[in-house]
């Protein structure tokens, strides 16, 4: 019985830590700016949303993750030019009129040599959290 009752202590321990752990779309924005800076392809498109509607036609993905892993080259090259990224901020998110399920965040990256940038994420709520979603709603 005793080995019961700690059993369910522990279960219990790990949901409410689970349900803690739980990431905003805010954080879920701030990430994806910065992995998108610091040059790792992989963990930006492992961020995203796509659809199967997104990717229907034989070479749509990889034409999407060759297009996602340009971008990233590109904002890598524009934060060793600018000295690196110093910061990351974000804003409030701005819920979807009409669908508390889509968000967008406002991202602001503050360079070394003191110059920033603004970028606007939009975001999906899945069964796998907060998900980055390309274009527009």
């Amino acid at each position: 019985m005793r080995a019961f009752k700690w059993a369910f202590i522990a279960l219990f321990a790990m949901t409410l830590l689970a349900a803690c752990g739980k990431k905003s779309p805010e954080d879920v924005a701030r990430a994806f700016v910065e992995k998108s800076y610091a040059g790792d392809a992989d963990a930006v498109i492992a961020m995203l949303h796509v659809s199967e509607k997104t990717v229907a036609k034989p070479g749509e993905k990889e034409l999407m993750t060759g297009k996602l892993r340009a971008m990233v080259a590109e904002h890598k090259a524009e934060a060793e030019e600018r000295g690196g990224v110093d910061k990351i901020t974000t804003e409030g998110a701005e819920a979807h009129p009409g669908d508390g399920k889509r968000a967008s965040v406002k991202v602001t990256v503050h360079f070394k040599q003191g110059t920033s940038t603004q970028e606007r994420v939009h975001l999906v709520e899945t069964d796998k959290g907060w998900r980055v979603q390309l274009g527009m709603f």
